[in-house]
């Protein structure tokens, strides 16, 4: 019986992009800490050497994930800030665009930052800091679109702690996308958050 001999030339070079893909959702799904090294490696069909060649460590993957998830669906998300001069309008894209991403079909249920680390012990403070100064960043990305519509709002608007309940809701929203998963549900929930922005407008 004749053996089949390996290939010659290079060994296959490692997709990183399909490994961080990979990686990403387990970490979405299951978070940080309860996602094994012997999980990422079987989801990704390679050997703990090389995920460590490629990435260093399971921190530093986890953070090229939430890089991956920040440039993707985190802008995504945000991106009717810059689409309308309203706030009301620009609010309301932001919510209705984070519905869309937190019952995706293509990816599990939820935000991967919102609530990425919540609870975490000790050995995990320096990606918890990272994640919850994203979502503070997220607050005040909101917060200066408030200001700068200022002008829409009645005179003496907390328009930061306006932001701050809108990063709540967001935060909400996430955590019923995974225990329900209804579109209809989270969309309530935006528009019932939206009446206390409209109940801050002079126009």
């Amino acid at each position: 019986m004749e053996i089949e001999k390996a290939p010659r030339g290079r060994p296959r070079r490692l997709d990183k992009d399909k490994m961080l893909e990979i990686a990403s959702n387990l970490f979405w799904q299951q978070g940080f800490e309860a996602t094994s090294i012997s999980e990422l490696v079987t989801a990704m069909g390679i050997t703990p050497p090389s995920l460590y060649a490629a990435f260093s460590s399971k921190e530093e993957l986890y953070l090229a994930a939430i890089d991956r998830y920040s440039a993707s669906y985190g802008r995504q998300m945000l991106s009717g800030l810059a689409l309308h001069s309203c706030a009301y309008e620009a609010i309301r894209t932001v919510l209705y665009e984070c519905v869309d991403v937190f019952i995706g079909d293509d990816h599990p249920s939820g935000c991967m930052i919102s609530t990425g680390l919540v609870e975490s012990s000790s050995a995990q403070n320096a990606l918890a800091r990272k994640l919850a100064n994203m979502r503070v960043q997220t607050i005040k990305i909101i917060a200066d679109k408030l200001k700068a519509c200022e002008v829409q709002f009645i005179e003496g608007t907390d328009l930061y702690g306006l932001a701050s309940f809108f990063g709540a809701t967001i935060q909400g929203m996430s955590i019923q996308a995974r225990d329900v998963n209804s579109p209809t549900d989270l969309y309530k929930i935006a528009d019932h958050s939206l009446s206390v922005l409209q109940a801050c407008r002079r126009f």
